[in-house]
């Protein structure tokens, strides 16, 4: 077939027309769109010696060819970074190397010889050809291994919280990924490599403090056979790494299905070895880890292969590496650190049917022989392949409606409303000017804003004693700071008529801490609470520092005060029962010989005190500031502190109040066993019912006290000559004074605590 035309000499041209060249319809090599799972699998498997026995290869994973992104010169060495999926990328077998060597450098002199060189293509027996796309493994300085524990509040914990086991003296971390259960038993699913053996303590974190969540249980899966996961694929001589592990929880009254940070999971993304499928590589997921926080990747290969041992090869569901992003070609980094395995992954496309639903469980990275460097990917398990296998199926409705953030924040909040209780001028614009420094305000923060503030630059100083002195494991943790935090006020004494030290406080002499040391020890008590006494210490401090003209001492001191007057307001600081009743009815946790018995209304106090609190959040802010009166005279009124021994006494004026007004503990308590079986909102609904109007009443008692502490020191200290400036003092002034074990505001126990401030 030809055509003709005339050139502008007016000569006649033919033209031999070329037509187009399809593909045999016996030929199989490229029809590379045709490929399946198990072709990919088989070339694989084929060429195993011939790709890692070149020096340059660090794994291989079936995935789908990647090109580079617009505007990446053709010629740049190809990264996860730099390149992208298409919708007409075909079926591949990624390899991913240290170096990029051009196909001309091969062989040179002092180069990398011929025998490390990498084919475009792999060939079957059948004739079919298998495309190989070469990816630089982007070895990056390993990230820094922060565990972010202290994130967490204490009123409920759920995937993205951090469980922490003890082995050979050392603490080993990972991310609890979600609830599963058997269908009697509900567990926390996390990696076997911390669970550890069957019966082995793990824990998390509440209100900065170490809490045992549960045991670790039997079941658990480290490796199984590739065969016998995928048994219709070919996979001869390699081991699926799984380390799945499962913790028996203590407790489920104060867990939620809901991941932190993410949100309510829908279900499970039921991926097999029937339904799996390379539509998968580019699907886009979210998940949160302990210590690197929200992490958004997408899966960007399957089955990959990251090491070879003994003649066996070790083999990862899902290769997790860099999200691609349309607007600005930039890729999201995905670099798992310590602490993060565990971690849940979830699907994360809105658009999707299957958005919010669980895919697979994150266990590890890949990093180098040194340990210096890593790999900015992740290596998961498949979370279809761990229910089948360990007989269980994921839980994604227990304990919902919470916010996808969950926890207190009342001490970080309340006490921006103190500063406009205060009546001198001069000192009401110095601690406006401040207010910033030591709260955040109601009504412009939800529970949300206050996550993270432990590992935050500045600790915002009302929280300064949870976040800083009692965070287990942090730099400036003081061992004796934790009886400062509460005071048992409710407990009969059967040595003195069954008084309690409400009875004995009614008379002024007995709010002293020789009499409350022996009321404790007549009591057998392990722990002596010394709040009262630990607000007037710190008053004392604040008189100091007014004399002297410190205004960052004053300011420090008047900021960490308010997080001890605010827990003297809260009923279960004030109350020998603020883990339910030690005589009433019991309920047994654990297992084996880590089994203990609790009070069945053993989580009444992160209920009540925090949980209960950041529901009615909204309430708090509309009705608390018009309890507030400036001439009020409760707890106790301007003027009347003088002395430490008379801050003591306001302060145990104000749990009296709380107590015995307002909200008692001791009926919470008995409240709470009659709905423990109740889900925790509707529980927290009904308490709130009862005891909100006098919670509120208690913090604003709590709001005036500050003030009146302020006030008192202020007028006590003649800050109205000694303090100059009424501006506010800079964050390292502050962070000087609190990040210190002793030296500033020292914590010490109720028996040494007269000796350290000035007692009348």
């Amino acid at each position: 077939m030809s055509t003709s035309a005339k050139s502008n000499s007016g000569k006649k041209i033919i033209k031999k027309s070329v037509p187009l060249r399809s593909e045999s319809y016996l030929e199989r090599g490229k029809m590379y769109q045709s490929l399946s799972i198990k072709d990919l699998l088989e070339a694989r498997d084929a060429y195993h010696v011939f790709l890692t026995r070149k020096s340059n290869v660090v794994g291989t994973a079936i995935s789908r060819f990647r090109v580079h992104k617009e505007g990446v010169p053709p010629k740049t060495p190809k990264t996860l970074a730099n390149t992208e999926i298409r919708n007409y990328s075909w079926p591949c077998i990624l390899v991913f190397v240290k170096n990029w060597i051009e196909e001309v450098d091969f062989n040179k002199k002092g180069g990398s010889g011929i025998d490390d060189y990498l084919p475009k293509r792999l060939y079957l027996p059948d004739g079919k050809e298998i495309p190989v796309c070469v990816i630089l493994a982007a070895w990056q300085q390993k990230g820094s291994d922060t565990i972010a524990a202290m994130k967490y509040p204490g009123s409920v914990i759920g995937g993205g919280y951090p469980l922490m086991t003890k082995v050979q003296g050392e603490e080993r971390w990972a991310t609890l990924g979600c609830l599963v259960s058997d269908g009697r038993i509900t567990y926390g699913l996390t990696n076997a490599h911390v669970t550890g053996k069957s019966g082995e303590s793990l824990f998390t974190f509440k209100n900065s403090n170490e809490s045992e969540i549960g045991i670790s249980s039997q079941k658990q899966l480290k490796r199984m056979s590739f065969s016998e996961v995928y048994d219709n694929f070919p996979g001869r001589h390699s081991y699926v790494t799984l380390d799945i592990g499962l913790v028996e929880l203590n407790n489920l009254n104060g867990v939620t299905s809901q991941i932190f940070g993410i949100g309510e999971v829908k279900g499970i993304a039921d991926i097999n070895h029937d339904t799996l499928s390379l539509k998968l590589v580019g699907c886009p997921v979210s998940g949160y880890g302990c210590s690197s926080g929200v992490m958004k990747g997408e899966i960007i290969g399957l089955f990959y292969r990251y090491a070879s041992v003994g003649g066996y090869d070790y083999v990862a569901d899902y290769l997790i590496g860099p999200r691609n992003l349309e607007k600005d070609k930039k890729a999201n980094p995905f670099s798992p650190r310590h602490g993060d395995s565990g971690t849940l992954l979830v699907i994360d496309n809105s658009d999707s049917s299957e958005h919010m639903k669980a895919i697979c469980v994150l266990w590890g990275g890949q990093k180098d022989e040194s340990g210096g460097m890593e790999q900015p990917y992740g290596l998961a398990t498949n979370l279809g392949t761990i229910c089948k296998q360990l007989d269980v199926e994921l839980v994604s409705d227990w304990n919902l409606g919470y916010d996808t953030y969950f926890g207190a924040y009342a001490h970080v909040v309340l006490p921006s409303l103190c500063a406009g209780m205060v009546k001198d001028k001069k000192l009401g614009k110095l601690m406006e000017s401040n207010t910033g420094l030591f709260s955040m305000p109601l009504g412009e923060t939800v529970p949300k804003d206050v996550k993270g503030l432990s590992n935050a630059p500045f600790v915002p100083l009302s929280d300064v004693p949870d976040l800083v002195w009692k965070k287990r494991g942090g730099a400036y943790q003081r061992g004796r700071e934790g009886s400062n935090h509460f005071a048992d006020m409710d407990q009969p004494n059967p040595r003195d008529k069954n008084r309690t030290l409400l009875d004995l406080c009614d008379e002024p002499e007995n709010i002293d801490p020789d009499v409350w040391v022996k009321y404790y020890k007549d009591l057998g008590a392990k722990e002596k609470g010394a709040l009262p006494f630990r607000v007037a210490q710190i008053y004392d401090a604040m008189v100091t520092y007014v004399k002297d003209g410190n205004v960052a001492g004053f300011i420090g001191a008047a900021g960490v005060i308010t997080h001890y007057v605010f827990d003297a307001c809260m009923p279960l600081h004030i109350s020998y029962m603020h883990h339910g009743d030690p005589n009433g009815q019991m309920k047994t946790i654990g297992s084996g010989e880590k089994e203990k018995e609790v009070s069945i209304a053993y989580d009444v106090h992160a209920e009540f005190d925090n949980q209960m609190v950041e529901y009615y959040t909204k309430e708090i802010e509309k009705t608390l500031p018009g309890l507030l009166k400036p001439d009020s005279r409760v707890p106790v009124a301007t003027g009347k502190i003088k002395t430490t021994k008379d801050a003591a006494e306001a302060t145990v004026a104000l749990m009296r109040n709380t107590v015995r007004k307002h909200i008692n503990p001791i009926a919470v308590v008995k409240d709470y066993e009659e709905m423990v079986d109740m889900k925790k909102r509707e529980r927290c609904d009904a308490m709130w019912e009862k005891y909100g109007k006098g919670y509120q009443q208690a913090m604003a008692e709590a709001v005036t006290l500050v003030a009146r502490l302020w006030e008192a020191a202020w007028d006590n200290g003649n800050g109205a000559k000694t303090i100059k400036s009424t501006d506010a003092v800079s964050e390292d002034e502050l962070k000087e004074l609190y990040e210190t074990k002793e030296g500033f505001l020292d914590s010490v126990n109720l028996e040494d605590i007269k000796n350290i401030m000035t007692w009348p």
